[in-house]
């Protein structure tokens, strides 16, 4: 079966693909990529409008927690001293100790949580409601750039099996030791 995978990191400025294309079995602007399937990266396309908005909700809520801890808020620091703690350790720790953090976060589907399909929550969101695959893929992504991962060695890969119609997503990270792969309550240096 084909699967397609959406580079929806910060590299959002790369070559565009309508939603249409993403059935096909080589989209418009698709290029080889992560595991030798096709990446797509692009603006206007769902999961793209998905990142841009939580990412504008990511720095707003990031702006009032630095005015203080305010109610529903104050897990933001705890994240910040995890962060802080696990700063200065090889990167190998840093990756384990991330992908362990946001496991420990219970797994809750979209439409349970905000009533709708899909929602891309922000580390905010995730650590307050909970959250499903991309939301673990979000958090982990956002902490491993705060600890001075580039951007260009991570990936939110969103994979569609075209013949079930079942979405999943993970976070990638591409470090020298090798390419890691986490998962919520799993996790592998490869």
């Amino acid at each position: 079966f084909r699967r397609v995978l959406f580079r929806s990191v910060l590299l959002l400025a790369g070559a565009s693909a309508g939603a249409a294309d993403l059935g096909r079995a080589n989209p418009a602007g698709a290029v080889p990529g992560l595991f030798g399937y096709l990446e797509v990266g692009g603006q206007g396309d769902v999961p793209f409008d998905q990142w841009r908005r939580m990412l504008r909700r990511y720095d707003e809520q990031m702006a009032d927690a630095a005015r203080g801890c305010v109610p529903g808020h104050c897990h933001l620091k705890a994240w910040d001293a995890f962060l802080q703690a696990v700063d200065a350790r090889p990167v190998a720790e840093q990756l384990r100790a991330v992908n362990a953090y946001f496991n420990g976060v219970e797994y809750v589907e979209d439409s349970d949580n905000y009533g709708v399909a899909d929602f891309w929550a922000t580390p905010h969101e995730f650590l307050h409601q909970q959250g499903d695959c991309e939301d673990y893929a979000i958090a982990k992504f956002l902490s491993l750039r705060r600890l001075g991962f580039a951007a260009h060695d991570l990936r939110v890969v969103v994979v569609l099996d075209t013949v079930r119609q079942v979405g999943h997503a993970v976070l990638v990270a591409t470090t020298a030791s090798g390419t890691y792969r986490s998962e919520e309550h799993t996790s592998e240096l490869q």
